[in-house]
């Protein structure tokens, strides 16, 4: 039977120019595709296009929901303890401090209105919207990445975290606000069962299937695409810096493509052979133009969003073992992986000077995209159909 059901979250749907942004939208796309009665909330926490949204989701379906992030007393009380000592209180956030308490009056009127018959919120620290529903209502939280701790994927490397982190206590409360917790992938998926003792499931990133042939010029183009967060960051510099003049010595008319917000932070790099294409609306233009798409990611959790778009399109991906997380077992056969810079420059070049190697793995890769979409929708259809 089909449902009424809310999303909620707080980042919006377009412009489409990072990979949780992405992942939004076709999961709420997936949802009006099953013949759900699909309405988009959108909690400003992070600013979108307002006029695409609505068009997208319509007039009577897209509901803004302002939003103030709140002062904590305990936060800034933990932050200046933290940061006295050196102490990893420094980094961790309770899991509702991000919360802003106004959103449960809009929530609250929202089903007085519409009675929905499922809620699907964005994020663990969005999880206390959940209990401005009742019982009878199907209560769900799409995790994006494990949140516990993940500050230390950074600053075990001496980097600076400046994101969302909780603890394994604050994680596993957020998460038992759901009847159902939806994984990226099946170690996480594991992680937040052992957790939380609740129903959870694995619904990867589906993606469009539309491919695109290699542009066909003399030039090599390998194509990165990016948000500004640290860890792609890390990925493309350590790139630039290792592999790429490896690249070059072997293929010297070599380019690599960046576009995203990450271009906004790589000013000192810039040449003939790394060029940006800034933050495209869209992003068939960039795919368009690459030979082999790369992501060389040394850190992080979660699906690697942008590895199966990249397969979705078509193309040719080199990647590292963290990037595959969720993909392993299309390693070699649909995509190349390699951990360091000899590895990744090998397998970029073998690609490049092989266009029949190349051509295979596109086409693997391709296959792959669409049997990982069936998979994907199949779970999804059953935990909307049944109560868990």
């Amino acid at each position: 039977m089909n449902k009424r059901i809310l999303l909620l979250t707080p980042v919006p749907s377009h412009p489409a120019t990072a990979g949780n942004r992405a992942r939004v939208f076709k999961l709420a796309s997936l949802i009006r595709a099953l013949g759900h009665d699909l309405h988009f909330a959108h909690v400003q926490w992070e600013m979108g296009d307002d006029e695409a949204m609505q068009a997208c989701w319509g007039a009577a379906h897209y509901h803004v929901l302002p939003y103030e992030r709140p002062e904590r007393f305990l936060f800034r009380v933990r932050r200046k303890v933290g940061n006295t000592l050196k102490s990893e209180l420094r980094y961790q956030l309770g899991v509702d401090d991000w919360y802003d308490g106004a959103i449960d009056a809009w929530l609250r009127q929202l089903h007085a209105r519409y009675a929905f018959d499922a809620v699907l919120v964005e994020y663990v620290f969005l999880s206390r919207a959940l209990c401005n529903f009742p019982d009878d209502v199907i209560r769900l939280i799409d995790t994006h990445d494990v949140m516990a701790n993940r500050h230390r994927l950074y600053t075990r490397n001496g980097e600076h975290y400046n994101w969302f982190s909780t603890t394994r206590r604050g994680e596993r409360k957020g998460l038992r606000r759901a009847d159902v917790v939806i994984a990226i992938q099946d170690l996480e998926n594991r992680y937040f069962a052992d957790l939380t003792g609740r129903h959870t499931v694995t619904i990867g990133h589906a993606v469009d299937l539309h491919p695109i042939s290699s542009p066909g010029t003399h030039a090599a183009n390998l194509l990165f695409i990016g948000s500004a967060n640290q860890a792609n960051l890390d990925a493309i510099e350590f790139f630039l810096k290792e592999a790429f003049p490896k690249v070059l010595a072997k293929c010297a008319n070599a380019r690599v493509l960046i576009a995203g917000p990450v271009t906004r932070k790589l000013d000192d790099y810039w040449s003939d052979s790394v060029i940006s294409l800034g933050v495209p609306d869209e992003l068939v233009s960039c795919y368009t133009q690459a030979d082999v798409v790369i992501n060389p990611v040394r850190v992080g959790t979660g699906l690697k969003i942008k590895n199966i778009e990249a397969l979705g399109f078509g193309k040719a991906l080199v990647t590292t073992s963290i990037g595959a997380e969720g993909m392993e077992d299309a390693v070699g056969r649909a995509f190349l992986v390699a951990n360091d810079a000899d590895g990744l420059s090998a397998a970029v070049i073998a690609l490049l000077s092989d266009s029949a190697r190349r051509t295979a793995i596109e086409k693997a890769g391709l296959a792959y995209a669409t049997e990982w979409n069936q998979r994907q929708v199949n779970v999804l259809k059953s935990v909307l159909r049944d109560r868990a």
